[in-house]
């Protein structure tokens, strides 16, 4: 396993099963070593498609003691799924019980290593960093905090201990107005964006049909593609090849054409697959030759290459 340990393949799959974002799990968290996002990326695909690998790590990760594996566990990255959950719990509640009742309503939604102590905590971080749904950053609350932070400027350039180290406490005010801030800016421009498509609209400037219903999905085991219009292209992204669908986003690609085929929605509504490449397509089990075409049902298995996606109707 050279320099992997069965620990932080723990917190590899389960911070990237998470987030879908491997520049995210390697900026964040914390590891055995510092290895590069070139090395997380390629341990991620080891895992996923060398049998061999995959079954080491396996065992590694079962022969840990339970507690070392629970502990690692608990380091898993909240999901957005998870945070949109905590964030409808309004501020001012405060009852544990009422998180261990939405752990056990949402026991598919949230991590297996998940306590209701843990959602409190998070939940609480949340609230400092006016995250969730009824704490819209306000700008009367900023200009006090800054009014605050430069009352304790002022006190401090005053005082006889000028020129001494800011104390833990004054750096982490300094941070939480920043963070408001920002927050704020974000607010702003969001509500100046929606302000800005209606006016558009009511002008004739902008349609509805730019706000694409998503037709279908096509769900691999890392990321997942979007189909919003009548037909999508597919294969290895260069930058003299632009497609709508880069599959080597997923993993390995090397050998998938730069432009390995379309997929379709007739007129009927039904989907159809067509293969540009010289490499088959497979679909549920059925090889697609190239400039062959096949029809796509809700839960169709297409695979490339080492690459499997299902396709979803929606």
């Amino acid at each position: 396993m050279g320099r992997w340990k069965a620990t932080d393949d723990i917190l590899l799959v389960n911070n990237v099963e998470q987030t879908k974002d491997l520049e995210l799990v390697h900026e964040t968290v914390k590891f055995t070593c510092r290895f590069t996002l070139e090395e997380v990326t390629t341990r991620w695909y080891a895992l996923l498609y060398d049998p061999v690998i995959s079954s080491h790590a396996k065992q590694a990760i079962c022969n840990l003691p339970h507690e070392v594996a629970k502990e690692y566990h608990a380091k898993t990255l909240f999901s957005d799924a998870e945070e949109e959950i905590l964030a409808a719990i309004p501020s001012s509640s405060n009852c544990k019980d009422l998180f261990e009742d939405m752990l056990r309503k949402n026991i598919l939604i949230f991590h297996h290593s998940r306590t209701a102590e843990m959602l409190v905590k998070h939940w609480k971080m949340m609230k400092f960093y006016c995250l969730l749904c009824d704490q819209a950053p306000s700008e009367d609350m900023l200009v006090s905090d800054d009014e605050d932070l430069a009352s304790s400027a002022t006190a401090a350039n005053n005082s006889p201990s000028k020129g001494m180290t800011p104390t833990n406490h004054d750096l982490d005010t300094e941070l939480k107005i920043c963070q408001q801030r920002e927050l704020l800016e974000i607010y702003k421009v969001e509500r100046e964006l929606e302000k800005s498509r209606s006016d558009m609209r009511a002008a004739g400037l902008l349609h509805d049909d730019t706000d694409k219903r998503v037709t279908a999905i096509l769900q691999g085991r890392v990321v997942r593609f979007l189909m919003q219009s009548k037909e999508i292209t597919f294969g290895r992204q260069t930058d003299q090849n632009i497609v709508d669908v880069d599959l080597s986003l997923e993993g390995p690609a090397n050998k998938i054409s730069r432009r390995q085929g379309q997929i379709k929605e007739q007129a009927n509504g039904e989907f159809i697959i067509i293969n540009e490449g010289k490499r088959p397509i497979y679909v549920d089990g059925r090889a697609v030759l190239q400039d062959a075409k096949a029809k796509l049902v809700h839960n169709s298995v297409i695979e490339l290459a080492t690459l499997r996606f299902s396709f979803r109707i929606q």
